[in-house]
């Protein structure tokens, strides 16, 4: 049985574009583009989880009255189930940047279909419709 990842994630929303992240040269299926977050620690709920990866990969930070949960994804891959929970968002405290060096892109309706995403992430790629309208 392979193990079960709990991550979570978020749609960070600006004017209309959708904030994503290029995953590292380093990191399992580099250049691939993601909604940002990461995984939870143990015992961590996923509020928290979200809250902590947007402060350590792009440097703001968010009360958790501002991230409303959007979707679940659940997704088999080879070495591992991943469950992840989405969170919206579109009020943050400070610059967003790649605090890890990482790429980051905010992306319009017509232009978000041409990135390559991660597995996971492709599943939300049609439904992102009702913030990009």
């Amino acid at each position: 049985m392979k193990p079960l990842i709990l991550v979570s994630a978020a749609i960070l929303i600006k004017k209309k574009h959708i904030l994503l992240s290029q995953r590292k040269k380093s990191d399992k299926h580099s250049g691939l583009w993601e909604f940002p977050g990461g995984k939870s620690k143990k015992n961590e709920i996923p509020e928290k989880t979200i809250e902590r990866e947007l402060f350590e990969e792009l440097g703001v930070t968010v009360d958790l009255s501002d991230i409303i949960p959007w979707r679940f994804v659940s997704y088999s891959y080879e070495e591992f189930h991943l469950l992840m929970t989405l969170f919206t968002c579109k009020k943050w405290k400070g610059s967003v940047f790649g605090k890890e060096k990482q790429n980051i892109r905010w992306c319009n309706k017509l232009d978000i279909k041409s990135y390559s995403f991660l597995p996971a992430d492709k599943k939300l790629i049609n439904r992102l419709d009702e913030f990009l309208n």
